[in-house]
């Protein structure tokens, strides 16, 4: 297994004020359409982390072919559903970090995240949007340590800030954090 994904899916999504990874997009929701997307690109694996509304979420997507892995430490922050994944992908070679609000990621934009960390051997390949820059992000396996090493409330920008230097950066879509946010994404 090359390149794994990682869907972090455990959130309460607060500021929504209603489950993020359930609201509809096109004919799915946000969350199976984040894994349908990964499971078309060239990972070779697929986990989603649960937590908040994990028996719902659970349901959702019990028939499909990916790992889940139940955070219950999902309140202490991403950075507890990040290592949760990651020690559930230790035998990859590199994985590839993603959450379930950004339903303009494409399966392209995956694969150019995998071919660039294939052709260049960067340790991270990570996304910018906006004045944003992190997931989607491809973290080599030397980097899994680190990432191990968050604090429960940080997530994988953290890492990618602290070697901005050596981060190939590639452009991607916009993150779902508000209603105002979902409304304006479906009128795309």
């Amino acid at each position: 297994m090359p390149v794994s994904a990682i869907i972090l899916a455990a959130g309460s999504s607060s500021r929504m004020g209603q489950s993020k990874q359930l609201l509809p997009w096109k004919n799915e929701t946000l969350l199976t359409h984040a894994i349908h997307t990964a499971m078309e690109s060239r990972v070779g694996h697929v986990l989603i982390v649960l937590g908040s509304n994990e028996s719902e979420h659970r349901k959702a997507i019990e028939k499909l072919p990916v790992t889940i892995v139940s955070n219950p430490l999902w309140k202490n922050g991403m950075g507890s559903s990040l290592k949760a994944g990651l020690k559930q992908a230790k035998d990859a070679e590199a994985v590839l970090i993603m959450v379930c609000d950004q339903p303009f990621v494409t399966t392209d934009h995956l694969n150019n995240l995998i071919q660039h960390f294939e052709r260049t051997g960067q340790l991270i390949v990570a996304s910018k949007y906006m004045d944003t820059v992190g997931v989607p992000a491809l973290f080599s396996k030397k980097m899994f340590d680190e990432l191990m090493d968050l604090d429960d409330k940080e997530g994988a920008r953290k890492v990618i800030m602290k070697h901005d230097h050596s981060v190939v950066i590639l452009a991607s879509g916009v993150d779902l954090d508000t209603p105002d946010d979902y409304q304006k994404a479906l009128s795309h």
